[in-house]
């Protein structure tokens, strides 16, 4: 009977701890608090700040590696043991160069060309923190050329207003987003079902990497501070169009790592000079 007891007392224990959470805020330099920052845990994708900067872990007694990365900032590599004793990270700020760079020659776009068939809606199924978009190739065509602008086709349904942030990535040998390029963020926020943006990224100075480039489109919604809780009938959606070249890529909660794959993609054009 004792063991039994013993056993039970264990069981207790245990689901406590696991219930147990840490709350951890991320702040800048001057002390304010930094919202829609990546939390990657072990490499895995999900986890967000909010809008006052926190965000939380459960069970915050395994030794996990976690990547805590913002446009803009210096990325921070820690893990929960220095998480709980020390719960507040603080990211620096990137200084970067302004170069003029001057383009010239004849623009450049590639991606959606305006004249295939749109579908409304394509993979975005998204109930939580979501990221999917388009890979581009290297050309020659490409060699010194500055990205400009990217076009999509994004839009929102029902109540669920949750704004959608749009990042550039350059490719691993697999053909998979890698690092950010971008220098400041993009965010854009929908008010209707579908409807073009078009994001001016010429001042950024960002010429075409060689491994090639990924577009892709990020729903933001933390797991704190109010979370929106998206349904069919309440969503994000963003356009597409059949390809057999472009790559679509994605990660989610349920997928927390990168995955690509041909047919339907993102109508995402992008253009350089």
């Amino acid at each position: 009977m004792k063991k039994i007891f013993d056993l039970l007392f264990l069981l207790i224990v245990f689901n406590c701890r696991a219930q147990e959470k840490m709350i951890v805020v991320v702040k800048s330099e001057q002390n304010v608090p930094l919202s829609f920052v990546n939390v990657l845990v072990n490499g895995y994708y999900g986890t967000m700040t909010d809008s006052l900067g926190r965000f939380v872990f459960f069970d915050y007694d395994k030794p996990n590696k976690i990547e805590i990365q913002k446009i803009g900032y210096q990325p921070v590599s820690t893990n929960h043991k220095i998480l709980y004793t020390e719960p507040e990270v603080v990211l620096k700020k990137i200084l970067f160069v302004e170069d003029n760079i001057i383009t010239s020659g004849q623009e450049v776009s590639v991606g959606y060309n305006g004249k295939d068939k749109l579908f409304d809606d394509v993979f975005f199924r998204a109930y939580n923190n979501y990221e999917a978009g388009t890979t581009f190739y290297y050309k020659k065509d490409y060699n010194g050329k500055v990205l400009t602008k990217i076009r999509l086709r994004a839009g929102i349904i029902g109540e669920g207003r949750l704004p959608l942030r749009v990042n550039l990535y350059d490719l691993d040998e697999k053909g998979l987003p890698q690092a950010l390029l971008l220098k400041e963020e993009l965010i854009l926020r929908p008010t209707k079902k579908q409807e073009w943006f078009e994001l001016d990224v010429g001042n950024q100075n960002i010429f075409f990497p060689k491994s090639g480039i990924a577009v892709t489109v990020e729903l933001l919604n933390p797991q704190m501070g109010g979370k929106v809780k998206i349904t069919e009938k309440s969503r994000p959606v963003i356009s597409g169009f059949k390809n057999e070249e472009l790559k679509w890529v994605y990660r989610g909660a349920m997928w927390p790592l990168w995955k690509s794959g041909t047919g339907k993609t993102y109508a995402i054009q992008l253009k350089m000079k």
